[in-house]
Formats: C-alpha cells, structure tokens, sequence
C-alpha cells in the first residue's frame, strides 16, 4: 500500500483544529473567495451594460412599418439616440441587432443562463477530480482569454460563443467558491464563510454598476473587467489547494505542507501529534507543480478506484408519493426566487429606471437581503419566512403598476423591496431543501431543484417582450401572479425548523407527519438504550 493511499489515524477536522480552526489563514482565505465572487458578479451584469437597449429609429423616409418588423437589410441607416440613453456605445449598434433582430439581444441574454447550466453539470464533477484550487485558475484563464476575445471580435456568432464560456466559468467559481469557503473551517464556522461570501455577490453587483458609469463604451468596458481578473489569478497562484480536498483523496503530504501552512499563519506551535502522524505517511519525493497538473488531468478522465457502492438515484422516489409532490413544489420555490430575482435584477428597462442607480441599488438589496436573511433563518421558521417574502415581493412588483416611473425615489424603494426579499427566498430555498429531503438523496435533490430553477431561467430574457410586443405591464403582473402561486404552494409543505433531518426515503415520506415523530422518538430510545449498554 503507498502512502498516498494509507487511511488517516485521525480525522480531516482533528486535524485542522491543533492548526487553527478559524484564524487569520481562514480569514484570507474567506476574503479571497469573496474576491473572485465579486468579480464573478461583476462579469454576470456586464451584459446590462454593454447590451443596454438605446433608443433607435431608421432614417429611411420610405420605410414606415413598425420598427420590430422590418428587416436589417430594408433599412440603410439604423440611427441610434444616445443622448437619451446612459451609455456612449452598445453591442446593438455594432451587432445591428434592431428590426426583426432585435430578437438576438433576447437570446443572448439567455446565453446567461444555458452557460449556467453547463457549468453546473460539469463544474462538480471536474472540480472533486481536479481540485477547487486548480479549476478556479483554469475558469480565470479560460475567463480572461474568452473576455479578450470578445473584445476583438466583430462576428456576433463567436461573440456569444465566448460569452457561453464565459458564463460556464462564472459557474464554476460559483461552485468552487462556496466549496473552497465551507471546506477550510469547521461546521460551526460554516455559516460564516457563506454569509461572506454571498454578500459579496451584492458588492461586486454595486462595482459593476461604479465601474460601468466611469467606463461607457462597452468595448472598453468588457476589456476591463476581463483584465482584472489577472489580479485574482495571481493570488490563485500564490494560494494553497483545499487541505479537506487533498485530504479525503489521499494526497497526505500535500495536505501536511498546506496545514503547516495554516499554522504559520494562525501563529500555532507545531503539533507533536500532528508532526509524528504525517511523519509516518512519508512521500519518497514531492510533487512537482507540473507533474501534479499533469496527474489531475489522467485524474479528470480515468475511472474512479473506489469500491463502488450501491447508491440510491431520484428514480427510486418514484415509488414515494408525498416525497415526489414536495420535490415538485420546492422546484416551483426554486423557479420564482430565480425568476424574480434575475428579473429585477436585470430590470431597469422594464421599470424605467436610470440603468447604473438602478444596478446599485439591486446590489445594495443583495447584501441587506443576505445579511438579514441569515438572520432571520435562524430565529423565524421556513414557511412563514418563505411565504411572507413572495408575497412582499410580488406585492412591490404589482405596486410598481400604479406608480409613474418618473417618481424615481418609490419605483427605485419598492424595486429594492423586491430584491430584499427575493433574496431571503433564494436562502430560504437551499436551507429548506436540505431539510427536508432525506440525507440519501439531499445532494441529488438539491441539484436537481437548482437545475430546474436554471433551465426556467432560459426563458427570462424573453419575459419582456409581453411588456413591449403586448401589454406594457404584462410581464410585471406575470412576476407578481408567479409570487402569489407559489406562496400558495409552499404552505403545503412541512416546516423544518428544529425537526430532526429525515435519513432514509421512508422518513423523508413520512416526515411532518405523526408517524415520522414516532419513529424518530422511538430510534432515539433505541440509541440511548446502546449508549447505556456500552
């Protein structure tokens, strides 16, 4: 047996504790994937900015149809009005999407959320072969290169080629952002490191809009957020893989250097214990940088060693009615807080607002909406919290109806509203899940809750046309009606708060119910009688 693959003597947390469970290491550490998450968030609202719609008309005095139902070629000088608009350039002029192709500033928006998708299905599995560390440097660079490319490039075909993979990657440094924080401290910091970065998510929103006002042209703009993330690839660089990672996959004298590491930073004395147990796990001879990337990519592509073990798939609810009803209504949670919040998110045309006030103040409800949210989770139950908030949301979005955009100050404070509140659903929505599907299936059904709440994002750039092609306040009445629904819906489901977790799919079948408070009160006797016995 090789001393990678030796067992442990001793736990990944027992270990991570005579370093320093949370010191100054896990604080910069924290601070650095808050970074990449504000700089992910930044590039998730660049295409409001340089696909802004800017007020157009065509000069030709012989066409008189509807400006949606002419033809690029009919016309032969598209004029655009910037002087009513809040930037000096936009991918529409250059991409003449107007007339009938107005239509592909729609699809590219909705490129947003296929990127997502794909980033989702493919970032955690490549990120568990491969490492959190090294799949958020390959995401910056892929990110960099692809944002430089769109900054060249004249053919919109390849333009939104590269801005697909770039939303794969926002995607992975999502995932490997949230993972890496909640790795590298122990469960009761857990909460922390995931506050933090969530409400970075909001700040990055409010640099977004900063750093757009000051640079207009959307070419300028797109290389500037790309270039930056040159700073964040430095540090990727310079910072060690997650120690929990390299850990459980067996690479023990990686894991030692990273842990001595940790103790450096948080000022801990060497560990006698620690010291002597990775003594006795000796590698022959360390890793070289490029020998270790070139064994995480035969890692990505060869079959996993592990003993394979039975393990239960969403198929096996099928046979677990209550179960497959409250799945399908958390996925209708799932949908309204992504619809509702990326579309008030990206609203600001549809309420007709000043587009850069409007991103600020929508980043500013993430991070109150985050902040409080944590907060109120704790001390509030899920269902009331839940349907309150939809409630509170589709009630600002319907109020917006009956007040005249040019009162800023309210349309802008109920717009907020919304947001906050939005927010807290989103929270609401991982913490639920996870409680109350069962521990066999609580990862698969989560995903699969967030995957359905993706692909029904596919259809929110679309949204708008009901406001400008039918009835003006069509899509906010839809938002609004959405809310109400599913408020409606989630009080069908069982609360949560302080239940104990339901473990097998009989308990997640029976959970809320008589018959599960029994169980759980009689397989607590049964433990404590063991407990006595031993």
């Amino acid at each position: 047996m090789t001393s990678e693959s030796r067992a442990p003597q001793m736990s990944f947390d027992q270990a991570l504790a005579l370093c320093g469970d949370f010191g100054f290491w896990q604080v910069m550490m924290t601070a650095l994937c808050s970074l990449m998450l504000a700089d992910a968030a930044m590039f998730v609202m660049w295409p409001t900015f340089a696909r802004a719609p800017v007020p157009y008309y065509c000069a030709d005095t012989n066409v008189t149809a509807k400006l949606h139902k002419i033809e690029v070629d009919e016309c032969q000088e598209w004029v655009f009005n910037y002087s009513e608009s809040d930037v000096s350039s936009t991918m529409r002029e250059d991409f003449l999407m107007v007339g009938r192709d107005e239509f592909w500033a729609n699809h590219h928006a909705s490129t947003y959320f296929l990127g997502l998708i794909f980033g989702s299905l493919l970032g955690g599995y490549i990120g568990d072969r491969i490492g959190r560390m090294q799949l958020m440097r390959i995401a910056y660079i892929v990110q960099i290169c692809s944002g430089i490319g769109i900054y060249f490039t004249h053919n919109f075909p390849l333009s939104i080629s590269l801005w697909l993979i770039i939303c794969v990657t926002l995607m992975f440094l999502f995932l490997s952002s949230f993972i890496y924080s909640s790795e590298i401290v122990p469960a009761k910091y857990r909460h922390i490191g995931t506050l933090t970065v969530c409400t970075a998510f909001g700040v990055g929103v409010m640099l977004a809009a900063l750093v757009s006002y000051l640079v207009e042209d959307w070419r300028n703009l797109t290389l500037v957020f790309s270039l930056k993330g040159l700073v964040i690839l430095f540090l990727l660089l310079l910072s060690p893989e997650s120690p929990r990672w390299l850990w459980t996959t067996g690479r023990f004298h990686e894991a030692h250097r990273v842990l001595t590491s940790v103790q450096r930073f948080n000022r801990k004395h060497g560990d006698e214990k620690l010291d002597a147990y990775f003594q006795s796990i000796h590698e022959e001879k360390t890793t070289k940088f490029w020998h270790s990337w070139w064994r995480d990519v035969k890692l990505l592509f060869s079959p996993n060693n592990q003993e394979t073990v039975e393990k239960l798939s969403l198929v096996d609810m099928l046979w677990h009615r209550r179960l497959c009803i409250r799945l399908l209504i958390v996925s209708t949670t799932w949908i309204a807080a992504n619809t509702l919040d990326y579309g008030l998110l990206f609203g600001a045309d549809l309420f007709g607002q000043v587009l850069h006030g409007y991103v600020a103040i929508q980043g500013a409800a993430c991070v109150a909406g985050s902040l409080l949210g944590g907060l109120l989770l704790t001390v509030v139950g899920r269902k009331p919290l839940m349907t309150s908030c939809l409630l509170a949301a589709g009630g600002c979005i319907l109020a917006t109806i009956f007040v005249k955009q040019s009162r800023t100050a309210v349309v802008l404070l109920l717009a907020f509203t919304g947001k906050f509140a939005t927010q807290i659903v989103f929270s609401v929505c991982y913490l639920w899940t996870g409680e109350m599907m069962p521990t066999v299936l609580r990862t698969s059904t989560t995903g699969f809750a967030s995957l359905i709440a993706r692909i029904s994002g596919l259809s929110i750039p679309y949204h708008q046309l009901l406001s400008t092609r039918v009835w003006a306040p069509l899509t906010l009445i839809s938002y609004s009606g959405l809310a109400v629904t599913v408020a409606g819906l989630a009080l069908l489901l069982p609360e949560t708060r302080g239940q104990p977790l339901p473990e097998s799919l009989e308990d997640g079948e029976n959970f809320g119910t008589s018959q599960y408070r029994t169980t759980v009160t009689m397989r607590e006797m049964q433990e404590g009688k063991q407990e006595f016995a031993a």
